[in-house]
C-alpha cells in the first residue's frame, strides 16, 4: 500500500503512529481492535487517495459542479438549477456529467446523501428521520427506500451491524 498512496500531510502520518504506539503500550485496548483501527485508516486514506486522483482527470466545469453538489447535498438539488447556477443548459450539464463521473448529477447527488447518511448512522444516535431530513430528504420513507436500495439494508439494521462498540 504505501506505493500506491500516501498521507498528503506528513505531520498526520506520524501523529496517527504516535497515538498507535501508545495505545499498544499503555492501553488495554485489545491488539485486534487498534488492528482493526489501524486498517480502518489505510483503507480510508487509500479510497482518500483515489477519489481526489479520480478528480484530478474530470474537467474543471465537472469538478464544479461535483464540489457544488458534494457541499449542498441536503438542499433541494435539480439538474435545471444546476445547469443555470453554472450558466449551463441542462442537457450539456448532464452529458457533460455523465461524460467525466461516469454517472449521472442525480446518482452523484444520491451517493453523496448515502454517504454522509451512512457516516452519521455509526456515529451519531440521532433518529433516522433526522438524518433523513438532514441529508436531504423531506419524506423519511423515500429515503428509508433509497437507503436499502443503495447498501442492501435498512437504516436501523446498517446502524446496529456497524456501529462501533454498539
Amino acid at each position: 500500500w504505501p506505493r500506491v498512496f500516501q498521507w498528503e500531510v506528513l505531520s498526520d502520518a506520524l501523529r496517527f503512529s504516535e497515538e498507535i504506539l501508545f495505545a499498544f503500550h499503555h492501553t488495554d485496548l485489545d491488539h485486534a481492535v487498534l488492528g482493526d483501527l489501524i486498517w480502518s485508516q489505510f483503507r480510508f486514506r487509500l479510497e482518500e487517495f483515489r477519489r481526489s486522483a479520480k478528480h484530478r482527470a474530470i474537467p474543471p466545469l465537472v469538478a464544479g459542479v461535483m464540489s457544488h453538489m458534494d457541499r449542498h447535498y441536503a438542499e433541494p438539488l435539480g439538474i435545471e438549477g444546476l445547469a443555470a447556477h453554472f450558466g449551463l443548459s441542462a442537457s450539456y450539464l448532464h452529458a457533460r456529467f455523465r461524460e467525466h463521473a461516469g454517472l449521472t448529477p442525480h446518482q452523484h447527488l444520491i451517493l453523496q446523501r448515502m454517504r454522509s447518511a451512512r457516516h452519521r448512522l455509526v456515529t451519531t444516535g440521532d433518529p433516522i428521520k433526522s438524518i433523513a431530513r438532514d441529508v436531504g430528504y423531506t419524506n423519511p420513507e423515500n429515503f428509508c427506500r433509497a437507503f436499502k436500495k443503495h447498501c442492501g439494508l435498512t437504516a436501523a439494521a446498517y446502524r446496529r451491524k456497524f456501529i462501533p462498540y454498539g
